[in-house]
């Protein structure tokens, strides 16, 4: 049979289904009920992040992965949790970023923030369900925030964990994935560029380093 290894790793299901031919989003459509998919979980075939247009092939294996976690111990709202990890996981400040260099009214910002936040997450995971809106909506509250000055994003689990590990010392990328206990692979490699970004982490040809 020609087929597909998919797997959701953060239940352990793993199974081999025919779905070459089709596209990662019609798969994660059919699967999502079966395999409680998270709405916010990248697509990785064989150990990359891909686009949800992305079309099966023989032999490809697909996981969806979550690239944050959340910390225990923490008694804000679900929904609250979810939009901050987002908005570091996926670096969502670009867009406060992008907007105040328009330099429109506070409305229009608004606007074009729901916009953009809208079309991040139907290129990124396919069209919301009404808990995911709810989510969309608190990033959008946390960005609005962020862009008249009010609020910064806190480190989400991963960012945590990754200083944790570098400490005062130079690491490869693998390395920090190995000291972390996280696997190297697409999810990790994202969070280490926006780290890099976001001036959370330096890296050179020595590896990465805290500031």
């Amino acid at each position: 049979m020609i087929s597909t290894k998919v797997i959701f790793q953060d239940q352990g299901v793993e199974d081999r289904v025919p779905f070459v031919g089709f596209n990662v989003l019609s798969v994660k459509q059919r699967l999502r009920e079966t395999l409680t998919i998270p709405y916010f979980a990248d697509a990785i075939v064989n150990g990359a992040i891909v686009p949800l247009e992305y079309v099966l092939r023989d032999g490809d294996q697909l996981q969806f992965q979550k690239r944050f976690g959340i910390k225990g111990g923490d008694d804000r709202p679900f929904e609250e949790r979810e939009a901050e990890g987002l908005i570091h996981a996926y670096d969502l400040a670009e867009i406060v970023s992008a907007v105040k260099r328009r330099n429109l009214s506070k409305d229009d910002s608004i606007d074009l923030m729901a916009v953009m936040v809208g079309q991040w997450a139907a290129r990124n995971f396919g069209q919301p369900d009404s808990q995911s809106q709810k989510i969309l909506s608190k990033i959008l509250k946390r960005l609005e925030a962020m862009e008249s000055g009010e609020a910064e994003p806190r480190l989400n689990l991963m960012e945590q964990v990754i200083l944790e590990a570098v400490a005062d010392k130079e690491m490869t990328g693998k390395q920090i994935a190995m000291e972390a206990g996280y696997k190297f692979s697409g999810p990790l490699r994202a969070t280490l560029s926006s780290m890099v970004r976001r001036k959370l982490l330096i890296n050179d040809s020595s590896g990465y380093r805290r500031l």
